[in-house]
C-alpha cells in the first residue's frame, strides 16, 4: 500500500489505544471499511496482549473469532478502490485469508507452538491488506492539484488575471518538480505506463504557458479544463 507501510511495534506498557494509532486498519475502519474495525477489535488484543505474554489460551480462543470476523472482508467489493490498485487488494486479502486459515486449523489443533509462531504473519497480512484500502501518498501530485483547483476553480472564474499568470508560473514548477520526482513506492510498478500520463499533464501546461504569453485566454480555457479532467482521471485510476 505505498508507499508503503512500515509497521511500528510500540513498547509492551503503552496502552492498546494509544499503540493501535495511526494503524492502516484503524485508517480503512475510519474510512468506512468498518468489517476491518471489527476485526481489529479481535486482533489488539490478542497481538498486544496476548501474543507478547504467551498467553496461548487466549491466541487459541482468537482463532474461530478470527474466521468469523473474516467472512465479511472476504466479500468486499470495494469499488471506490482504483482499477489499477484493486488488484493489489485482491491479491493481498488472498494471503491474508490463507493465513486466516492456517492459524484457525492451529488453534483446533490446540497446537500453541503454531498458533504463536503465525500471530506476526497474520497481523502483518491483516495490516498489509487494509493498506490496499487507503489513498496512496503523492505529496508532488497533491501540490500539482492544489494550483490546478486554484486556477480552475477560482482564478477563472473570477477573471483573475494576475492570480492566472502567478499561478500558472506556479504550476509550471511544481509539474517539473512531479515530472523529476520518483513515483510512490505503491506506483512503481506502473511506471511504464505512469509516465507517459504525468508527461501528458506536463504538455498540457506548457500549452496553458504559451496560451498565457500570447493574452489567449480562449486556448487557455481549453487546455486548463483539459488539464483538470486528466489529474482528475489519474487520481481516480491510480491514487
Amino acid at each position: 500500500m505505498s508507499r508503503k507501510i512500515l509497521w511500528c511495534l510500540l513498547m509492551l506498557a503503552a496502552p492498546i489505544a494509544s499503540a493501535q494509532e495511526g494503524c492502516s486498519a484503524d485508517q480503512a475502519a475510519a474510512s468506512g471499511y468498518v468489517s476491518f474495525g471489527d476485526f481489529h477489535n479481535i486482533m489488539a488484543p490478542a497481538w498486544h496482549t496476548a501474543w507478547p505474554a504467551k498467553d496461548y489460551a487466549a491466541l487459541i480462543a482468537a482463532g474461530p473469532k478470527f474466521t468469523e470476523q473474516f467472512k465479511a472482508i472476504a466479500q468486499m467489493n470495494p469499488e471506490q478502490v482504483s482499477p489499477t490498485r484493486r488488484p493489489s487488494f485482491i491479491e493481498q486479502r488472498q494471503l491474508f485469508a490463507e493465513l486466516v486459515e492456517k492459524y484457525a486449523n492451529a488453534c483446533r489443533q490446540s497446537d500453541s507452538e503454531q498458533v504463536y509462531k503465525l500471530m506476526p504473519d497474520l497481523h502483518t497480512a491483516f495490516e498489509a491488506t487494509a493498506a490496499t484500502l487507503l489513498p496512496v501518498s503523492y505529496p508532488e501530485f497533491d501540490g500539482l492539484m492544489v494550483t490546478i483547483d486554484l486556477i480552475v476553480q477560482h482564478h477563472l472564474p473570477d477573471r483573475n488575471i494576475e492570480g492566472l499568470v502567478a499561478s500558472t508560473e506556479t504550476l509550471r514548477t511544481k509539474m517539473e518538480h512531479l515530472i523529476a520526482a520518483e513515483l510512490p513506492e505503491a506506483l512503481e510498478a506502473d511506471e511504464e505506463k505512469l509516465r507517459p500520463a504525468l508527461e501528458m499533464l506536463w504538455h498540457l501546461v506548457l500549452h496553458m504557458l504559451q496560451a498565457m504569453y500570447q493574452d489567449d485566454i480562449h486556448e487557455y480555457i481549453i487546455y486548463a479544463t483539459e488539464l483538470k479532467t486528466q489529474a482528475d482521471e489519474f487520481i481516480w485510476l491510480n491514487l
